[in-house]
């Protein structure tokens, strides 16, 4: 059997079993002989049985990442750059709860094993979690977009809360069912996914719109004039836009860029060892915020405009709303 025909047979087997019996109860050999393969086969492409279950593991959830990562991009996109809370926790939670529940997905050994992996706490699969959390942080960048009054500690929870209503659906739907005596339909998952979105939402504080209408009024508004005059806080007007843009610029990532070194880094058009933080500030930043923060920084919209396309050429990163925005602009750059 080819190289690759033999790995896939592994994975195929070693989730079907996985799925079914369990990670426990489950062998190297039992998967060797499920796959028609030897044991030998299994050493050479894996290892051990914990490193063929992170393997299962890394891929599935992969899968299941860039299905959300995709959502909650089509909604801020919608959204101009900023979606509503409700439309980032559905990205958040709906992929694995439309993934795992349903009759049809029920069936399927993927689903099965992701539900195995829910239910069964293994040191691989632990590991992995604990040390992939960077989709949750894009995540959490976009629930401070939606809410920026909000605290990042309730940010945070409220992202944890949303996770765990979705996962406990998953692990314990059975006994719903049964202590509901049926009345909880299990198969309506575009259902649940709506409870566990406005449970979470109220968790947070309920009522969304109000808070980003008061916030478009306060941040994005200009202020009032007093007399005639120009706005007396000019300068805490650009504190405040700094503080929004660095805080979802630097919210997926350990090191911090400062206001100062991005508006060089915009400037120049060298992003250097800030790249991914540039690339960050075009893509999840709203680009009404990009524009205020070039020019409250000195920042020509020719330059930010060449700056974008020299970063999007680099990283692949786009944001069609702002290109829109910048080309609309580039008459009078």
């Amino acid at each position: 059997m080819p190289t690759d025909r033999t790995r896939s047979a592994i994975l195929e087997a070693a989730e079907r079993l996985y799925a079914d019996r369990g990670f426990a109860d489950v062998t190297l050999r039992d998967i060797v002989a499920n796959a028609g393969v030897n044991l030998a086969a299994v050493n050479y492409h894996f290892g051990s049985k914990d490193e063929l279950i992170a393997e299962l593991f890394v891929t599935r959830s992969l899968a299941l990442n860039r299905e959300r990562l995709s959502e909650l991009r089509a909604a801020e996109e919608r959204g101009g750059g900023r979606a509503e809370i409700s439309e980032v926790l559905r990205a958040l939670v709906g992929p694995s709860l439309r993934g795992c529940l349903g009759p049809d997905k029920q069936r399927s050994a993927a689903a099965r094993f992701m539900i195995r992996a829910s239910i069964e706490s293994v040191a691989p699969i632990r590991k992995i979690k604990n040390r992939e959390i960077d989709h949750l942080r894009r995540f959490a960048a976009a629930m401070k977009r939606s809410l920026p009054d909000c605290s990042d500690v309730d940010l945070y929870w409220g992202l944890h809360f949303a996770l765990a209503m979705a996962h406990q659906t998953i692990r314990d739907g059975e006994r719903l069912a049964k202590l509901s005596e049926g009345k909880c339909d299990l198969d309506d998952v575009e259902g649940i996914v709506a409870r566990v979105v406005e449970v979470a939402v109220l968790g947070l504080g309920g009522n969304e719109r109000n808070a980003m209408e008061q916030r478009q009024t306060t941040v994005l508004s200009p202020r009032p004039k007093k007399n005639g005059a120009h706005p007396t806080r000019k300068h805490d007007s650009a504190r405040e836009i700094d503080d929004l843009v660095l805080g979802t610029t630097n919210a997926p990532y350990r090191r911090s860029i400062r206001a100062k070194e991005l508006a060089e880094a915009l400037a120049s058009g060298v992003s250097g060892r800030w790249r991914v933080h540039i690339a960050t500030f075009f893509t999840d930043v709203r680009p009404e915020l990009v524009l205020r923060f070039a020019e409250l920084h000195g920042i020509p919209r020719s330059r930010l405009a060449s700056t974008y396309a020299e970063v999007k050429q680099a990283t692949g990163e786009a944001n069609p709303f702002l290109e829109s925005l910048l080309d609309q602009l580039a008459p009078t750059a």
